[in-house]
């Protein structure tokens, strides 16, 4: 292929000259894990090696990882038949809000002092 590079991976040796290993990198990582099974004790630990510790992310990076994780969680509410729930730029201070599932959205009035939810409208679509 041209103008693609394989890394290069340092063979681990012996005194005896043994192979024991290959070393691999964490800047390598990235080009790597698409061939790993993502259950391997390898790739569990190269993929903690290679994700920079929280307390060393600036605050943007931090967002970016939070956002992520947001979606993956509404993702799987949405996917279990849950809703997730959502403010109505039409109603920014106020109790209502809108239950999203994955096929349809419901407009909902929650009372604060009961916790009961009324549903107001549930054909948003």
């Amino acid at each position: 292929m041209a103008g693609h590079q394989r890394p290069v991976l340092p063979i681990i040796t012996d005194p005896s000259n043994r192979r024991l290993g290959v070393f691999i990198p964490v800047g390598e990582w990235a080009k790597l894990q698409a061939g790993v099974n993502p259950r391997s004790p390898i790739y569990i630990i190269m993929a903690r090696l290679a994700t920079k510790p929280l307390h060393e992310c600036t605050v943007q990076e931090l967002a970016e990882i939070a956002e992520e994780k947001l979606r993956s969680v509404e993702m799987q509410h949405l996917e279990e038949g849950r809703y997730v729930i959502e403010r109505d730029r039409r109603y920014p201070d106020t109790n209502i809000f809108v239950h999203r599932y994955a096929d349809h959205r419901e407009l909902v009035s929650t009372d604060k002092a009961s916790g009961i939810t009324t549903v107001i409208s549930s054909n948003l679509d």
